[in-house]
């Protein structure tokens, strides 16, 4: 794949296998190097890692975590073996609303 090429991804398509964890709404308060801090929708903060495998999309376009925006709107999936360990960031600029969950996984 060319480093600049763009993929489209609706929000909520994460495959349903082992390796997907939970899932997490809420706003980013902060991402530097492997740590990433979220503010839940019930106003709770939450320390994640995140690592060079960890997808990243904004409005459902790939980009860099470097690329995230305090404030914005996110949603993390972890890992299944390590909830600690975020498997995809999905993060909201223009979109009005993240797509509805309706997998097992979800909390």
């Amino acid at each position: 794949m060319i480093e600049d090429e763009q993929i489209v991804i609706p929000f909520g398509a994460a495959p349903n296998c082992e390796t997907i964890g939970l899932v997490h709404d809420g706003t980013l308060v902060s991402i530097s190097g492997e740590r990433l801090v979220m503010k839940s929708v019930d106003g709770h903060l939450y320390s994640f890692q995140v690592t060079t495998a960890t997808d990243v999309f904004t409005d459902g376009i790939t980009c860099r975590p470097e690329n995230l925006a305090a404030g914005c709107k996110i949603r993390l999936t972890t890992n299944a073996d390590n909830k600690n360990l975020v498997h995809t960031i999905e993060s909201l600029v223009t979109l009005a609303a993240f797509a509805a969950i309706t997998d097992a996984h979800d909390a």
